[in-house]
């Protein structure tokens, strides 16, 4: 069976790059500032410099889908920073994610995942001492 892939360039709407995304692409994220994510699909999203704002209550990167990467994403503020929820195969790899209000990565119902050369730092700022990696029900 042979698969193609196609690279998009994502400028200043990241979620509709997303949506009009065929499982298997890949979007190279341009620098610059964008609103929160959900990733429902299998895709490769390659940040150069790309931060992600996430608002209060909000997750950052919410992904719920097999065999997706994150790599190179600065994740500041949200609720949750990057957040995998039934997902597999997943890698999620050299990001920065920062002063979220519970975790920084969290894993709940997701199995035989990669998170490898992140940095977590400054989270739990909702006063409950959460956590900068949080893993529950995943292995």
């Amino acid at each position: 069976m042979t698969t193609s892939a196609t690279t998009y360039q994502a400028s200043s709407d990241l979620q509709a790059a997303i949506n009009g995304a065929q499982p298997g692409d890949t979007i190279l994220v341009a620098p610059g500032v964008y609103d929160k994510m959900e990733i429902t699909k299998s895709l490769n999203l390659i940040g150069d410099d790309a931060k992600i704002r996430a608002g209060e209550r909000e997750i950052g990167i919410k992904i719920q889908a097999p065999d997706v990467k994150v790599s190179g994403f600065t994740v500041e503020g949200g609720f949750y920073g990057i957040h995998l929820v039934s997902s597999r195969n997943c890698t999620i790899s050299n990001n920065i994610v920062t002063g979220c209000e519970e975790w920084g990565i969290g894993l709940v119902f997701s199995d035989e995942n990669r998170i490898e050369n992140n940095v977590a730092n400054f989270n739990g700022l909702g006063g409950e001492g959460w956590y900068g990696i949080y893993l529950s029900n995943s292995n």
